[in-house]
This record gives C-alpha cells, structure tokens and sequence, in this order.
C-alpha cells in the first residue's frame, strides 16, 4: 500500500484575483448611435433587446444621419473619439448605426486596438462570393441619397464588379419620412406595409436575385418579413453584430 504525504492531501489555497479599472463590464459590442428620436423596435440594431450577445450603445450627440450623408468635416474625429470611449470601457469590437459611416472605415479603425466594422457595405464582397455569378445582390436603401461607387469603393468593391440591384423608399412614405424628418412617433402597421409592398415589388423586378442587404439598418426591425417574401438569404447589421461577437468571444 502507498502512503501518500499529508502535503498531497491538504487542500491547496488559491488566490482569486478580479480587476477593475471600468464603471461596468461584460459589453462584447459597442454602438456608435447616431442622435435620433425615432421608434426603434425590437429587431433594430438601436434596441438593446433585439440582440443574443451584450452591446453598449455611444450617441454622437447632435449628428442625424442626413447630417452624415453631408460629411461635414470633423465628423471623422467624432467617431474616432466615440470609439476609442467605447474601447476604454471594454467592448471587443465596434460598429455604427448607418451605412454610410463606411467613409470612416479607415480612419476608426487605425486609431483602434479591437476591430471596428463601420458598414454593412463591408460583407458584399463576401455574399458575392457566397451566390452564383448570375445572381445579383438586392441593396435596401431608405431614400435615394445619391450613394454610389464614390461609397462603395471605400468598402473595397465596386458595382462595375459585383451585380447588385437597388431599392428605396418614396420620400413620402412614412418609413422615409421616420428618418429624414426624425419623426418621434409613427404607425408601425404603416411601416410593416411598405416594406412588404416595396420587397414584393423589388422580388418581381429582379428574377435573379441571389440575397438582400440591409444598407439602412433601420429595415432590421423587418427582417424576417423581407425574407419570407423574397426567400433570399437576408443580411443586416443585425447579423453581422452577432456574427462578429461570436468570434471576438466565443463561447
């Protein structure tokens, strides 16, 4: 029989260090929010219930996304301070709220240590490697601002490269008019319905559509109305939110 020392069977103790440095832990991804008072239901990425993962918002207070569309200049330091605020208090990653911060793609993310992904416009490279070449992309826009490659390519495509087929909302539907005029109060039944009628008319028009992308994140909320009536893989900020975080922290 072998005798074991007393030494091995004495319960060794551990010291359990935590640190702190942070008003609050445990955000995987950070929100860079543009200042708006419009609904945002569950569904939008400006709803803390509509995501699986933990987020934490940052409001560039006085900047709209019409405002954004202008670039004014200083807007680049804005959203690098924002995001360097968001990296001190912990996230692993970042993201904005509008498609069209992709024009601050470079600038951001130089000035970070954690990855920042500024637009949905960063995955159509790669949902067209993903669909047949014949197929093309579907791009849901809220109005026509004017956007074109002059945008694309700071996202690193070109539409001259990759087939894509565009939507917009009529400046008088209300979904339009919710972000253009920041409207407080709407009727979601309204909403819903303009979107389906605008998916329906889009799906007729484009046979050969092969996904959609969500270029206004505010379509978030729909998603999976989009999807029902096109039966096309459907891609939002939504998603791309929960597919970063579940690499920056996998589980």
């Amino acid at each position: 029989m072998v005798e074991l020392d007393e030494e091995f069977l004495e319960e060794e103790e551990i010291e359990l260090i935590v640190k702190g440095g942070r008003p609050f832990y445990g955000a995987e991804i950070g929100i860079i929010m543009m200042d708006t008072v419009f609904p945002r239901t569950i569904g939008d990425l400006g709803n803390f219930q509509t995501f699986s993962v933990p987020v934490v918002y940052k409001v560039l207070n006085g900047i709209t996304a019409n405002e954004l569309n202008k670039n004014p200049e200083g807007f680049a330091r804005k959203f690098i301070e924002a995001a360097k605020e968001l990296e001190n208090e912990g996230v692993k990653a970042i993201t904005t709220c509008c498609g069209l911060a992709i024009k601050y793609q470079k600038e951001v993310k130089e000035a970070l240590n954690i990855p920042f992904f500024a637009s949905i416009y960063n995955l159509v490279p790669l949902i067209h490697s993903m669909i047949a070449s014949n197929k093309v992309i579907g791009i849901f826009h809220d109005i026509d601002r004017g956007t074109d490659d002059t945008t694309f390519n700071l996202a690193g495509w070109s539409q001259n490269d990759i087939p894509i087929a565009r939507t917009f909302m009529e400046p008088g539907a209300q979904y339009a008019r919710m972000i253009k005029e920041d409207l407080p109060e709407v009727d979601f039944k309204i909403l819903e319905e303009e979107v389906r009628q605008m998916t329906k008319k889009f799906v007729i028009g484009n046979p050969k559509l092969g996904a959609i992308l969500l270029a206004c994140t505010n379509y978030g909320q729909f998603s999976r109305l989009i999807q029902d009536i096109s039966h096309v893989p459907v891609f939002g900020m939504v998603q791309y939110v929960e597919f970063v975080a579940s690499v920056v922290s996998i589980k």
